[in-house]
């Protein structure tokens, strides 16, 4: 699954908003998630040779940009044309019952306080990696969240989400 929506990120979505962008052309956050969606049920379109009646998708791809942006799981993509600026995608694929995620930010031209943001939070996703450990409860991964934030980049931390993203298993949303 994961090696699926892998590449299906790679070449359904990152090559076609790079099509988009550098073409000028107009596409719906909408309609650039079905057609991601089309190429996770047909895998042989992008040359993965398994099976499409083992994959389906995880959850509707979600495509976000031009500042209104959703980080809930429960997020869907909306009829706005996409902006080249900061874009959003997140894509789930199941494939024989196991599910994969990816979410991935573009910066297109970005605001530079907003890369100064993403590279706060790149620190902060490094802090989360090095406090994962067998047997650690995941509430421990995110107090590390919460105080590196507060020691380094504390007005973040209202806008931190109640979760910090999912991992690869059998169910989507695990508790």
């Amino acid at each position: 699954s994961a090696a699926l929506t892998s590449k299906v990120m790679k070449i359904a979505f990152i090559e076609k908003m790079e099509d988009v962008i550098e073409n000028d052309s107009e596409v719906t956050h909408f309609d650039l998630s079905q057609s991601v969606t089309e190429v996770i049920l047909s895998p042989i379109k992008i040359k993965l040779k398994i099976d499409s009646a083992d994959v389906e998708t995880s959850y509707h791809p979600v495509v976000q940009s031009g500042g209104d942006y959703d980080l809930k799981l429960t997020a869907e993509s909306n009829k706005n044309i996409l902006k080249p600026d900061i874009i959003i995608a997140s894509i789930g694929a199941r494939y024989r019952s196991y599910c994969g995620t990816i979410t991935r930010s573009f910066f297109v031209d970005a605001p530079k306080r907003i890369v100064e943001i993403y590279a706060a939070l790149l620190q902060t996703h490094s802090r989360c990696a090095d406090s994962l450990r067998s047997g650690v409860p995941l509430k421990e991964v995110m107090a590390a969240a919460h105080n590196f934030l507060k020691e380094r980049y504390a007005s973040l931390i209202p806008h931190l989400t109640r979760t910090l993203g999912c991992a690869l298993g059998l169910d989507f949303k695990e508790k």
